[in-house]
């Protein structure tokens, strides 16, 4: 009996812990933010939210990971702020891309309870560098696929039809491409970018079925589409 009240007693307190650590903990909203695309020179910021619902603390320190972009700057730093319980506190973040490409960090904000209790919440950051020279790129691949497929050095794999459909599939992916570079989607295009590599016929003797296209100009179009994923920063 005594055994089954000390369990009781134990698994009481646990769960007191976890529930205090469920209510002292600070959280911050957004959790991550993508700024999308920030043309080279120029500035976008995001205002984040800190707040602990039941507890007041302090702010202790913002710190970057190593590996982080310098091109993300915490532009309001509330330092040293006792916060009481339930009220946000505010700090904004800038974009300010230095170079063409997709750039990423961590920002750590280290904060404490006032009962001393230290709490570390992170803040996921991502951006795309825009560039005159990026665009530029994209506008030159598009007017080789159609030169190219005006001339016959680009084709669609099949008859007739078919090859018509396959090539039409093929420019839609460079369309879709083209269309998340301009919203900022960095990633996506990046990956639209490979599938389109993916499905140039390079070897005409390899009759892979998922390959779209043909011809003469699928060397220059790929080297085209790899300088540009190059200039994207693309990882995969």
């Amino acid at each position: 009996m005594k055994h089954k009240s000390l369990l009781v007693a134990l698994f009481a307190f646990s769960f007191s812990l976890g529930v205090f650590a469920q209510f002292s903990r600070v959280e911050i909203r957004p959790r991550s933010h993508n700024y999308g695309r920030v043309k080279v020179g120029e500035a976008k910021t995001k205002s984040f939210r800190l707040t602990s619902a039941n507890n007041p603390f302090r702010i202790i320190e913002f710190s970057f990971l190593l590996n982080s972009s310098p091109d993300f700057i915490v532009l309001s730093i509330p330092e040293g702020q006792d916060i009481p319980a339930g009220r946000p506190v505010y700090f904004d973040v800038a974009f300010r891309p230095a170079s063409p490409g997709v750039v990423q960090a961590t920002l750590r904000i280290t904060t404490r309870i006032l009962d001393g209790t230290t709490s570390i919440v992170s803040l996921k950051l991502k951006g795309y560098g825009g560039s005159s020279a990026i665009q530029e790129s994209a506008k030159n691949i598009v007017q080789y696929i159609q030169n190219s497929s005006a001339e016959g050095t680009l084709i669609g794999i099949g008859e007739g039809s078919s090859a018509q459909k396959h090539l039409k599939e093929f420019m839609k992916i460079f369309k879709d491409a083209f269309k998340s570079l301009e919203k900022g989607k960095a990633e996506d295009t990046c990956k639209k970018l490979l599938e389109a590599l993916e499905r140039m016929d390079s070897d005409s003797s390899s009759g892979n079925p998922e390959d779209l296209v043909q011809g003469e100009a699928i060397q220059k179009l790929g080297e085209m589409v790899q300088k540009l994923r190059q200039e994207i920063n693309c990882t995969q």
